[in-house]
């Protein structure tokens, strides 16, 4: 297989995400600008401009109709992806380090940095394609009390049936919560330092994760 290079960035990738189809391939970077590519040929379809600062992560919806991207600028965004839009822009307490798409894509969750004597919170926003009945104000608001102030959510995702959120932090603990009140339902400390990655499976009936003590678990 013949490898392609994806030329567009000028500063290091945070993250890179495949749609649920496989044809697109979204990526963000320290540069600010979230960037579409088809995965058939490397082609760069076109960027998503607006944040100020760095980029650390993006969702694609299930339909590939919306993308949603936080960064240091404190926002997160909500993108058309066909065309490019910025549909929403969503202020949070701090720097947005994690967002994914609940199951159905009727929501989503966001993760922010400790900021300016503020803990990292997650915010759980209702989603609808109408932008005139899309309130900016989350759903949810939660943060963690066993959490230092001064230690980031890294990574957050939902179960399936959008039943429980799952947080990784900077101590290397994965908390499952409650989405509408946070209450933490299990501790796993199987890693002992920074989470860096948490992805399941198609099924979503396996969770891997990666964490900066050189051990990725399943």
């Amino acid at each position: 297989m013949r490898p392609y290079v994806l030329s567009g960035h000028t500063r290091p990738l945070t993250q890179v995400k495949y749609n649920r189809e496989g044809d697109l391939l979204f990526s963000c970077s320290k540069d600010n600008v979230p960037t579409l590519w088809f995965t058939e040929n490397g082609e760069r379809v076109g960027t998503y401009d607006g944040h100020t600062g760095t980029v650390w992560t993006l969702d694609p919806d299930r339909d590939s109709a919306f993308l949603i991207t936080g960064g240091a600028d404190m926002t997160c965004k909500v993108w058309r992806v066909q065309t490019g839009e910025l549909f929403a822009s969503l202020n949070r307490s701090g720097p947005v380090r994690s967002a994914e798409w609940a199951e159905g894509s009727k929501m989503f969750a966001c993760a922010s940095d400790p900021f300016r004597g503020k803990p990292a919170e997650v915010a759980i926003y209702a989603f609808t394609p109408d932008r005139d009945q899309m309130s900016e104000e989350p759903m949810y608001c939660w943060n963690i009390d066993s959490l230092a102030n001064d230690k980031k959510i890294t990574k957050v995702t939902w179960t399936p049936l959008n039943e429980f959120i799952v947080t990784g932090d900077e101590c290397g603990i994965i908390r499952i919560h409650d989405p509408e009140t946070g209450r933490v339902v299990r501790e796993i400390r199987e890693h002992t330092i920074r989470i860096m990655c948490m992805e399941w499976n198609k099924e979503k009936t396996m969770l891997i994760t990666g964490a900066a003590d050189c051990l990725s678990l399943l």
